[in-house]
């Protein structure tokens, strides 16, 4: 007993494979057009067997298929796998080309050669690559009109931020008083503060373009951190936080790093409380020391409302 298929066995598990089997003899007439060529193509099997197979390749690529199968059939390679030599274009019985990839092999069946090839319709996966070649082209647009409207946008808000700034400077050097003079630094660096937001916009833009570089900036921490405090000052007395602030000994006067304060971050979340940014040296050599910053919203006042319900709002 043998477990061997039949050669009707193995040409009925062909017939029913979903892509295109097509068998020709050495002189190039088909001899097999399995179902799913007849769903492909659209012909049926006895309306090609015996005919040649260039009823189903287009008229402009016959000349080279001709040349490609005689030498096909006279090299030494026996098989040749789909896609090895890229997309092809097949003819349907309408009249209609198709994207196909093709894989063939060479074998002897009674004594003489059989060419057999194996052809997958491509058409819905081209179909879907343009589609996404699209889609893509559409996003890359929409990214480059979003730069294009930041830049514009940045560049308009600055001019009466400049503005605004440099009248505060004009107003910093009559005669204020103490306090007056306070509010007015404070307004200043608000929209100090708020330039370098907007320049930021800028730089988002130009990552979008991979035409960011980094900049390395020296500033004085200490300035830095009490000017930050200074902006969130107002807000956190209206919602009775106290703001404190501890800055380490080792800590250089003026370092190198990213400049932008984040006190702000702990205060919308708490009504009462406090709000304490620490700083703190990593050790870094030649003032290029890292500023670790913890913003810690301890919220002591919640804390001690939770454990006596009793307590004053």
């Amino acid at each position: 007993m043998h477990n061997s298929l039949s050669p009707e066995q193995v040409l009925g598990i062909l017939d029913i494979a979903d892509n295109a089997i097509i068998c020709t003899d050495a002189g190039g007439q088909i001899v097999f057009f399995n179902q799913g060529a007849e769903r492909i193509f659209g012909w049926r099997t006895a309306e090609v067997v015996g005919r040649e197979l260039s009823i189903l390749i287009p008229e402009r690529f016959r000349s080279g298929h001709g040349q490609r199968m005689a030498g096909f059939h006279h090299g030494d390679a026996t098989a040749r796998r789909m896609g090895e030599r890229g997309t092809i274009y097949a003819l349907r019985k309408d009249g209609t080309e198709f994207p196909a990839e093709a894989s063939i092999s060479r074998s002897q069946s009674g004594g003489e050669w059989v060419l057999t090839a194996i052809l997958q319709d491509i058409s819905d996966r081209r179909a879907y690559e343009r589609e996404l070649e699209a889609a893509k082209e559409k996003a890359e647009a929409a990214m480059l009109a979003k730069g294009i409207f930041l830049a514009n946008m940045s560049h308009e808000i600055r001019t009466p931020l400049n503005a605004v700034i440099g009248m505060t400077t004009l107003l910093l050097n009559t005669g204020l008083d103490d306090e007056q003079r306070d509010h007015a630094q404070t307004i200043r660096n608000s929209g100090e503060a708020l330039l370098a937001i907007i320049n930021d916009l800028l730089d988002y833009s130009k990552i979008d373009v991979g035409r960011l570089d980094l900049e390395r900036q020296s500033f004085d921490i200490r300035r830095s951190v009490e000017d930050a405090l200074d902006l969130v000052a107002p807000g956190a007395g209206g919602k009775q936080i106290e703001l404190m602030c501890t800055i380490a000994a080792e800590v250089p006067e003026i370092i190198v790093a990213d400049a932008t304060p984040a006190p702000g971050a702990g205060q919308p979340a708490v009504e009462r409380g406090e709000v304490h940014p620490a700083r703190r040296s990593r050790g870094r050599a030649h003032c290029e020391v890292g500023a670790r910053q913890a913003i810690c919203a301890a919220v002591r006042g919640e804390r001690q409302r939770h454990r006596d319900p009793a307590a004053p709002a």
